[in-house]
């Protein structure tokens, strides 16, 4: 377009020229000593032009040649970023479809060729990564110690969170909480961060520190997001074994969902934890709370079970035992434990005639050394030696079977 244009314009000149040639016939005299030159008009017009023109592109050819180192190194910077994007991507891809030696390699290459400095913390990212990934150790700590030089605010961040996935791999988890809490000082609410912290208090048994992540994850509804409701039953279930004190216990139940509440994993979690700390009274009152619970139905003939052997008051005992009574008769009558549990409550109250009917019931359902145990210590009691003697010879069978 520029060559028509330079075309278009010269034709115009020459017209002009040859317009004004008609009107004008003048001449112009050069003096040189003895030597004289006459010219037309028109042809010193059309001389001066020829010579700007030559002067023109002899200037722009001069300006060229020294602008062309410039543009020499200009076109070569050109096709090197062109060569390491090329390079980035290609490792960016090979990283997602888990070639990682071609990503380490191509991440590698766009180093040596990029001039963007967060191009390059991309890549060492990816190399990193990978190195990591291929347990390539080698690769790894080289890579490290260049990252290192990566020091602005704005790459921190990505730096130690990737750092800390690394040492949470290796199981170095001081480390991974050093670096998590450094992510967490450069943004407080990095969910990413709260979500490994969790996991890695998890693996050192630390479950109050764990809860403290679980709490923050659930406030920010961020729960959903990682699925971490299979990592909050373990959170519970390790506060829970090492909790040494009930209201904090009770605390923690109480915050649970309705939906939690009738879960059979909740329920008894935090069913066996008031047995280990031996707050019998409260487990009997959960136990008649929770009754017509259909996530504790399932295991409310163990739990009586389990209640009817330890050492209850008298009161206890009691509500237990109507737990099992309905008009007089004992509910579930083909469940051994509730009808084990029934003989053993009576027992403890004294009632010897029922206890003795109810163990002989549980027997003819399932032979457990507790139902002869018991009925040992009725004998007992109510002297009564062919009991006693039928009920030491069931047992020893029992053990040497």
């Amino acid at each position: 377009m520029k060559l028509i244009m330079r075309v278009l314009i010269v034709f115009a000149v020459a017209l002009a020229i040859a317009g004004i040639s008609l009107f004008d016939t003048g001449s112009v005299i050069f003096y040189l000593r003895e030597y004289q030159i006459e010219l037309s008009v028109n042809l010193l017009i059309i001389v001066l032009l020829a010579i700007f023109a030559i002067m023109y592109y002899m200037v722009r050819s001069y300006v060229n040649l020294r602008r062309l180192p410039l543009k020499i190194q200009r076109s070569q910077a050109k096709n090197r970023l062109a060569a390491s994007r090329k390079f980035l991507n290609s490792a960016g891809v090979h990283f997602f479809e888990g070639r990682y030696r071609s990503c380490l390699n191509d991440a590698l290459k766009s180093i040596k060729k990029e001039s963007s400095l967060d191009n390059q913390f991309l890549a060492y990212m990816l190399a990193y990564k990978s190195a990591t990934i291929m347990r390539d150790n080698k690769s790894k700590e080289e890579i490290a110690t260049q990252v290192e030089k990566f020091n602005e605010p704005k790459w921190l961040l990505a730096k130690y969170l990737l750092i800390a996935e690394d040492f949470y791999n290796q199981r170095q988890y001081g480390l991974a909480i050093d670096n998590l809490n450094a992510v967490l000082n450069i943004d407080h609410r990095h969910v990413p961060a709260h979500f490994l912290l969790m996991k890695t208090y998890l693996n050192l048994e630390n479950y109050a520190k764990a809860y403290e992540m679980l709490e923050w994850l659930l406030k920010n509804d961020s729960i959903r997001e990682y699925k971490a409701n299979q990592y909050k039953l373990r959170v519970l279930s390790g506060l829970f074994k090492n909790s040494s004190e009930l209201n904090k216990v009770q605390n923690i139940y109480n915050k649970l969902d309705k939906t939690e509440k009738t879960s059979i994993q909740y329920v008894k979690l935090y069913f066996d934890t008031l047995l280990r700390l031996k707050e019998y009274t409260v487990a009997v009152k959960f136990i008649q709370d929770n009754q017509h619970n259909s996530g504790f139905q399932i295991m409310l003939s163990d739990a009586i079970l389990e209640l009817s052997k330890v050492n209850l008051s008298e009161d206890n005992n009691l509500k237990l035992l109507k737990l099992l009574v309905n008009d007089g008769e004992i509910v579930l009558t083909r469940d051994y434990r509730i009808l084990l549990s029934a003989g053993i409550l009576n027992y403890k109250l004294r009632t010897y005639s029922n206890a003795e009917k109810y163990l002989e019931l549980s027997l003819q359902i399932k032979t457990t050394l507790d139902a002869h145990s018991y009925l040992v210590l009725i004998a007992r009691e109510t002297s009564n030696s062919v009991l006693l003697e039928q009920s030491q010879a069931q047992i020893i069978n029992l053990l040497i079977k």
